[in-house]
């Protein structure tokens, strides 16, 4: 890659308005994430030829990376101006739209993407994470549907379906998302975790412990999963292997409450 940026830079020191070469540059150098670097080629670029569509997403995409996302959708906007029927863009805008909590207006990039091609299984998926933040379950388990219909594969697509399930009181079903997620990724401990949400919500306490045991072996530090594997076994009576849970979410974090209040309860019987 250094070697690449060495090229554009002989080139464009024969030729400084070679767009070609400032463009390639810059995509060079956010390839290799020096995103503030990308941004000013592509700036030098913009100002020979400032009606190339590309550059302009491209440089959204570095201003992205950069949680610059205010100037991400300006960028994406010219860009649209330009080509209006570039999805990669709208989903791109969306993608920035939601980092700055504006998901309305978000979904309305991912639907204006999925115009343009209905099976982008990525705006799918934004436009279902858009609209689970809004907490409208139901739509967001139809986007989510669409994902896995274009790819069954996508584990975070199954995942965030359980949540959105979750959210519905739907635990059974959530159950069953949360599987596929992992048997797709096995080792995704959020998964596990919220999986024992919805066992201990069913009830089923001993199969929560299971999928809390292994969040916490995926991921030693995860205070909550420590926290609610003692609610489980205080529930079954299991008091002392109870506070040693406790104890543990307490090494992580010291601060909570939550988990004082807990394991005093669980001292006193």
């Amino acid at each position: 890659n250094e070697e690449a940026i060495l090229s554009y830079d002989k080139a464009l020191a024969i030729n400084p308005n070679y767009v070609a070469a400032w463009y390639n540059r810059g995509f060079t150098l956010r390839k290799v994430g020096r995103y503030e670097e990308a941004i000013l080629s592509y700036d030098k670029a913009l100002a020979i030829n400032p009606n190339k569509d590309e550059i302009l997403y491209s440089r959204g995409f570095a201003l992205i990376n950069l949680g610059r996302y205010e100037e991400a959708v300006i960028s994406y906007d010219k860009a649209l101006e330009i080509n209006p029927n570039k999805d990669e863009a709208l989903n791109n805008r969306g993608i920035a739209l939601f980092d700055l909590g504006r998901y309305k207006e978000a979904i309305l990039s991912y639907d204006k993407a999925l115009e343009i091609d209905p099976n982008k299984d990525e705006a799918w998926y934004n436009r279902g994470n858009a609209l689970f933040s809004l907490e409208k379950h139901k739509e967001a388990i139809f986007s989510y549907d669409k994902v896995l219909e274009i790819n069954p594969n996508k584990d975070e697509a199954w995942y965030n379906r359980g949540n959105a399930l979750f959210g519905l009181e739907k635990y059974k079903e959530a159950i069953f998302s949360y599987d596929k997620a992992l048997e797709i990724n096995p080792n995704k401990d959020e998964a596990w975790y919220n999986r024992g949400n919805a066992l201990f919500s069913l009830e089923k306490y001993e199969e929560a412990i299971f999928s809390y045991d292994r969040a916490v072996k995926i991921k030693p530090n995860k205070a909550e999963a420590w926290n609610n594997r003692g609610i489980v076994l205080y529930k079954l009576g299991r008091n002392e292997e109870a506070i040693v849970s406790y104890d543990k979410a307490l090494e992580i974090n010291q601060n909570s409450n939550e988990v004082r209040n807990n394991r005093r309860i669980a001292l006193r019987k």
